[in-house]
């Protein structure tokens, strides 16, 4: 009976000790969003100056009488690209691309209406061909009017869309980047807060 006492007063404190220390229960905190990366605004303005700068490019362009070759491809790309600078900064290139691409188609027909229109406006001599029909007309008014309709419509759509853009990203960014509130371990064997960023990558 005395060495079962014994036993029992050595095993106590042995088990006490192999308990984990207490550690008070911890709130989960909500997680702390990360601030909006891309700006409304900003993206807005880079679609309304990237389409005036074009525009103001092509004026220059057309006043200086082809003597600046490189002005007007300055120009040239920027009738195509310079509406798509809000969504090319807010990483929507794949907009971007597609939006230039229909203002190229539009702008392609524009030129090849404006081309169909002035050949039927002139005649050669006999033995060269002759003038052209009201068909010509017809066709060079048609490709004029859907080319300036693709580009005009593709051009304001990437101005109105810009903002959007923006706040899709921005709504992208906050679903995959977080800071959170969290306990890590530390050597010591205890815990100590820290902040931990929850996203996928």
């Amino acid at each position: 009976m005395r060495f079962a006492a014994v036993l029992a007063f050595l095993l106590v404190p042995s088990l006490a000790l192999a308990q984990p220390s207490y550690q008070p229960p911890v709130a989960p905190a909500r997680p702390i969003e990360v601030a909006p990366i891309k700006s409304e605004e900003t993206a807005t303005a880079l679609a309304v100056g990237g389409t005036l700068g074009g525009f103001a490019l092509a004026a220059l362009a057309l006043k200086s009488d082809g003597d600046t070759p490189t002005l007007g491809w300055a120009a040239a790309a920027g009738l195509l690209v310079g509406p798509s600078l809000g969504h090319i900064y807010t990483g929507d290139a794949l907009h971007a691309v597609g939006t230039t691409v229909l203002r190229a188609g539009g702008g392609l027909s524009m030129l090849l209406g404006v081309f169909i229109l002035t050949m039927s406006e002139d005649c050669f001599d006999d033995d060269l061909g002759s003038c052209g029909d009201d068909d010509d007309d017809d066709k060079g008014q048609a490709m004029l009017w859907i080319g300036a309709a693709a580009y005009l419509g593709a051009t304001a759509y990437d101005i109105i869309d810009a903002s959007y853009s923006a706040r899709r990203a921005n709504e992208r960014h906050a679903r995959s980047v977080m800071l959170a509130p969290s306990l890590v371990s530390t050597t010591g064997g205890g815990s100590a807060p820290a902040l931990s960023l929850i996203g996928r990558f």
